[in-house]
C-alpha cells in the first residue's frame, strides 16, 4: 500500500485508541508531510488532531519559523500550540542533545492523558539511530533503535512513518 490516507489510517488503527493525536511539527519536510497526512484523515478519526511546535530559540530566525508553522496549521485547520524552551546546552552536553532534551521535556509536560504524540521519524532516521548505537557499543535494547510506539509521560510517542524511506 502506498503512503497516503488509507495507509496512515491502517497504521494508526492500534487499539486502544488515543484520546487525541498531536503532531510534533518542526516545519521541516518530514513533519510537514505527516501534518498533511493527518489533516487528510482527521474527519475519519474519532478524536481531535492538533499540532505542537517547539521553539528552541537557538537561531535568530526561530520566531519566524514558529510563525510559519502556525500559518501552515491555520491553513490546514489544525490547532497549533507553540512552546518556547531554553535549549542551551550544559557543560559537556552537545547542542543537539540539549535541544532534544528540552523538546521532549516540553512534549511530556504538555501531554494530556491518552494523547498520542506523532513524530515524523522515518526509515532513514531509524537506520542512522541504529548505526550510532552500534558505534557506541550498545546492547540489544540500544541496537533495536527507535520503537514505533512507546509510553511518553501520560500518553504515547508514536512514529507512524518509521517504516517509510525519506525519499
Amino acid at each position: 500500500m502506498a503512503l497516503g490516507p488509507e495507509w496512515l489510517l491502517e497504521r494508526l488503527g492500534q487499539k486502544p485508541g488515543p484520546s487525541r493525536y498531536r503532531v510534533a511539527f518542526s516545519g521541516g519536510l518530514d513533519s510537514t508531510v505527516l501534518l498533511h497526512l493527518m489533516a487528510s484523515v482527521r474527519d475519519q478519526l474519532a478524536v481531535p488532531v492538533d499540532a505542537v511546535h517547539v521553539d528552541h530559540g537557538l537561531h535568530p530566525n526561530s520566531g519566524e519559523w514558529a510563525r510559519q508553522c502556525e500559518a501552515v496549521c491555520y491553513q490546514l485547520g489544525i490547532p497549533c500550540k507553540k512552546i518556547e524552551v531554553d535549549a542551551r546546552s550544559l557543560e559537556g552536553e552537545g547542542p543537539e542533545a540539549a535541544a532534544r532534551e528540552a523538546r521532549y521535556r516540553a512534549f511530556v509536560n504538555g501531554l494530556e492523558s491518552g494523547t498520542a504524540l506523532l513524530t515524523a521519524h522515518h526509515e532513514d532516521d531509524q537506520a542512522e539511530t541504529h548505526l550510532l548505537q552500534m558505534l557506541r557499543g550498545a546492547g540489544p535494547r540500544g541496537l533495536a533503535a527507535m520503537p514505533e510506539r512507546r509510553p511518553l509521560g501520560r500518553g504515547w510517542l508514536v512514529r507512524p512513518l518509521l517504516t517509510i524511506p525519506r525519499s
